[in-house]
């Protein structure tokens, strides 16, 4: 009994009987089911952290491809606004379409600046007639056509009507791409969709500056321009107008998912842990570049409406400007725009060159910005033109002040201390005005400024749209008076001072209209500025050509304009018209001021002597109301000096006019020219200058300007 009794102590003591077999085996089969499990589980993982490392790469592809897309889309985007504030631009459309010789201003606006503008590299302007009147690049001429071939013409005859928006294409140019962007020149407002007009092309190439921005701002390293589609690399194609790839946008891929793997592969024994942070990662990848993609996004549209060179908005920006003031709810406080124009920017470009040029006009914004509180933007609406937009109770004039007044300190650029003024034209937004309407009406104001003189600031009244249509309709009847010969022209007489004989005659135009006499202070200057100068002029000279060669001894004196000289063609017409008439080249004397010739005193010079040397003579008229100088005098070879009349009016005063009109012809004396007192009307005024020893004299006191048959009766002029 004892002996049992020990056995169960010890059995109780040893405690559970050992694992059985079929223990073991389920352990093992646990084991091994969680093995595979775990092996199972780790290919799972392997495979989805495989595929996303491909997705990444994938993503990242797409991305780079998006980036690209949106990065050339934002140079088309960018070259269709600048060639848009290049031609929907009224001065451009004067310039180009209302002059004789629109050369020089279209190489100084436009072909000079190819040469280190970074906006474009080359400019070319077709007239409507489909010949190319001017074609610069890197501001020297060239051939476009034989640069980018026959699809050039065909894309800038396409768009000669007017349209809000340019025609922009990649085309071929030799072994490069570039970036060929039309529109036709036209006005800001009411241009003729029917009308054909000249057309300005810009053209942007594609060159190693270019892509090397495209690559630092879009994240796309190695980006190089090819004509074939690179082998294992991502590639975007170049379509041309015909939707044929001419090149293609080549860079090698990033892999970053291939990156993120190699650092994450020693963590992949634990696959829960590597999937977890993988995902978050690519989620964190994804927030990141969806926010990237929105900045770049962002500073696509803030380029699109932004100017580069002065960091203002542009004429899309200011007009997106306006249409967010001016909507849905109307402004609290009053809105006014203001336009401004430089005064003495071109003598800058002219003097120091386009670089400090542009350096000016970056400095010119930074200071518009800071002028007043009130201001909502500051825009460059092309050229030298800005604008400011301000909301706010300060008195409109008030505000106009304190920018002309800011204009008063130089601006230093380069050590230089340049000297610009402004003239500005303002309108405030008023119940029922559009953004175009307030554009349009501070356009005007700024045109009412510059007429009234320079730094000058004049707001917009509705009689100013009075006084435009009055003169569209008076430059109409003007140009249909030229036509039909209705323009006529009076004679003053020329006396000799001591004998009081007829010794010339002046020949003047005259207009009756309609409605009455129009005095040439008016039609003379519209004239000029509509381009009708020129045909006027022309009349002119062919009327008093014919009557002086019906009187044969009378010689006779017509002015010419700053326009016609500029004419290549203008010496060569004053020979035909005598010719044709069968006049005395000396009976012919053409008066000119002092500001033709400082206009441009070579032009000047070869004419005249090209015309005096075939017998006509030139006087030099308005003496002393410019600035005129010893030094002209000596240049060019006078055949008489006309004193202005306020030389003459100022010696019947106190002080010393008398002594400045005896100096004024003893000038004329020493260089041996005749002298012609204008302006005379008194008595004493005719004893004074004969005193003085004025050789001839003419003026309201001699005789006024009448048509030529009371003219040959007063005078007693007998027809040859």
């Amino acid at each position: 009994m004892q002996k049992t009794g020990d056995r169960s102590e010890d059995a109780r003591r040893a405690g559970p009987p050992l694992v059985s077999r079929r223990q073991i085996l389920s352990i093992s089969l646990v084991t091994a089911i969680f093995l595979a499990v775990a092996i199972l589980l780790t290919l799972i993982v392997s495979h989805v952290v495989i595929s996303m490392r491909e997705t990444v790469n994938k993503i990242d592809d797409e991305r780079a491809l998006s980036a690209a897309r949106a990065a050339f889309g934002g140079l088309k985007i960018r070259m269709v606004s600048i060639t848009r504030d290049n031609t929907v631009w009224d001065i451009a459309y004067q310039s180009v379409v209302g002059s004789s010789n629109p050369g020089p201003w279209i190489y100084d606006n436009w072909g000079s600046t190819t040469a280190d503008y970074p906006l474009y590299d080359a400019a070319v302007v077709m007239g409507p007639d489909g010949k190319i009147m001017a074609a610069y690049m890197k501001g020297k001429p060239f051939e476009p056509v034989s640069v980018f071939g026959d699809g050039f013409m065909e894309q800038s005859m396409s768009v000669r009507h007017a349209s809000k928006s340019a025609v922009v294409n990649v085309f071929k140019a030799g072994d490069g791409i570039a970036l060929v962007s039309s529109q036709a020149i036209q006005p800001f407002e009411g241009a003729d969709p029917e009308e054909i007009y000249p057309v300005l092309t810009l053209v942007k190439f594609l060159d190693e500056e270019t892509l090397d921005a495209f690559a630092q701002n879009h994240r796309l390293q190695g980006l190089q321009l090819h004509r074939r589609p690179v082998a294992q690399e991502l590639n975007l194609p170049l379509t041309d107008r015909q939707g044929t790839e001419v090149a293609f946008l080549s860079w090698p891929s990033e892999l970053p998912g291939n990156r993120a793997l190699e650092s994450l592969r020693p963590m992949l024994v634990l696959a829960s842990g590597i999937l977890a942070a993988f995902l978050v990662m690519v989620l964190l990848a994804g927030s990141l570049e969806t926010s990237r993609l929105r900045r770049l996004a962002r500073k696509a549209q803030y380029d699109a409406t932004h100017d580069a060179l002065s960091d203002t908005l542009n004429r899309s920006g200011l007009l997106r400007q306006l249409d967010a003031i001016t909507g849905d709810p109307a402004p609290l406080q009053p809105v006014t725009l203001y336009f401004l124009d430089l005064d003495g920017f071109k003598n800058v470009n002219d003097s120091w060159g386009h670089f400090v040029g542009d350096m000016l006009l970056a400095k010119v914004g930074k200071r518009l910005r800071d002028v007043h509180h009130e201001i909502v933007a500051v825009a460059r609406l092309g050229g030298d033109e800005f604008a400011l937009l301000l909301e706010g109770e300060d008195a409109p004039q008030g505000v106009a002040r304190t920018v002309l007044d800011a204009f008063v300190a130089p601006f230093s650029v380069q050590a230089h201390a340049l000297h610009v003024g402004v003239s500005i034209g303002y309108a405030t937004l008023e119940p029922g005005v559009t953004p175009l309407e307030l554009i349009r009406r501070a356009d005007v104001a700024l045109y009412r400024a510059k007429d009234a003189g320079k730094h000058t600031a004049v707001g917009y009244v509705p009689e100013m749209d009075l006084d435009r249509d009055r003169m569209a309709v008076l430059e109409a009847d003007l140009s249909a008076a030229i036509d039909g010969g209705r323009v006529g022209v009076a004679y003053q007489p020329i006396v000799e001072t001591a004998t009081r004989e007829l010794r010339g005659v002046e020949a003047l135009a005259r207009w009756s209209a309609s409605d009455g006499a129009v005095s040439p202070d008016v039609f003379i200057p519209l004239a000029e500025r509509t381009g009708l100068i020129e045909k006027l002029g022309l009349q002119v000279l062919r009327m008093a050509l014919r009557d002086a060669k019906g009187w044969q001894c009378v010689p006779v004196s017509v002015n010419i304009s700053p326009v016609q000289l500029r004419n290549p063609a203008f010496a060569e017409s004053v020979l035909a018209e005598l010719k044709a008439t069968a006049t005395d080249p000396s009976l012919l004397v053409l008066e000119v001021t002092e500001s033709l010739l400082i206009a441009d005193p070579d032009r000047a010079q070869q004419v005249f002597a090209f015309l005096q040397g075939r017998g006509v003579r030139i006087a030099l008229d308005d003496f002393g109301a410019g600035f005129a100088s010893i030094a002209m005098l000596r240049g060019f070879s006078f055949d008489y000096m006309k004193i202005d009349r306020s030389i003459v009016a100022a010696a019947d005063g106190a002080g010393n006019g008398r002594d400045v009109l005896e100096a004024t012809i003893r000038l004329a004396r020493a260089f041996d020219i005749p002298v012609v007192a204008e302006g005379v009307e008194t008595d004493a005024q005719m004893e004074t200058l004969a005193a003085l020893g004025c050789e001839f004299l003419q003026g309201y006191g001699i005789g006024l300007p009448v048509a030529k048959e009371r003219l040959v009766r007063e005078f007693k002029i007998r027809a040859a």
